[in-house]
């Protein structure tokens, strides 16, 4: 039953965390493209966080704390020309602690916000001249969590985070027998995002 659930949720969480990281990276390439068509303004990107450029932290800064790993696939990653395309680390993590506990770690570490919450977007600051424009891009995190079908046999909740630096999906599970609660989670950083918004930046 556990390896089973493992197995499903992993796959899911894999095709998800891969299209999240994917659609970011094309989503701020073209975002971070500068506009030269004649007539129209040219623009320019600024970083309205002092951390917008640092490195995404490894996938550890997750672990919950009184867990072991169970199986891991992490790293690599390749490299297209200047542009350094990462790979997404999925980790499966093992805690005799109960579900309430693991869950509120995760809640107050990502700063979850309820499924009923209203979503909230990226931040932009902009202002220009008509000839030029000026764009202050902001690191605005978005966590949410969706809770899995009431179920008598199973306890499933699910997270994610989405960051201009990175993506992490995670889903904490126990089944009703079980003497361990799962943490299964999917981590990428966003290095292509980030190389080339380095790039587009306006050097202050």
């Amino acid at each position: 039953m556990r390896k089973a659930l493992l197995a499903i949720a992993g796959m899911l969480l894999l095709a998800a965390g891969m299209a999240i990281g994917w659609l970011a990276a094309k989503r701020g390439a073209k975002a971070a493209e500068p506009t030269t068509t004649p007539g129209k303004p040219v623009f320019y990107y600024r970083a309205g966080d002092k951390d917008l450029l640092v490195p995404a932290p490894s996938w550890e800064e997750w672990k919950y704390p009184a867990s072991r790993v169970d199986n891991s696939s992490t790293g690599g990653g390749t490299k297209v020309g200047e542009i350094d395309f990462s790979s997404a680390d999925r980790v499966a993590l093992v805690t005799p602690d109960d579900f309430d506990k693991v869950w509120a770690f995760y809640k107050e570490k990502c700063k979850l916000r309820g499924p009923g919450d209203a979503g909230s977007t990226h931040r932009f600051d902009s202002g220009g001249n008509g000839q030029t424009m000026n764009i202050k891009i902001f690191d605005d995190i978005q966590a949410h969590t969706l809770q899995g079908p009431k179920s008598e046999s199973v306890q499933a909740r699910a997270f994610s985070v989405q960051s201009i630096r990175y993506n992490l999906i995670g889903f904490v599970y126990r089944p009703k027998a079980s003497d361990s609660t799962c943490i299964l989670l999917i981590y990428r950083p966003n290095t292509e995002f980030i190389g080339l918004l380095k790039e587009k930046l306006v050097k202050e």
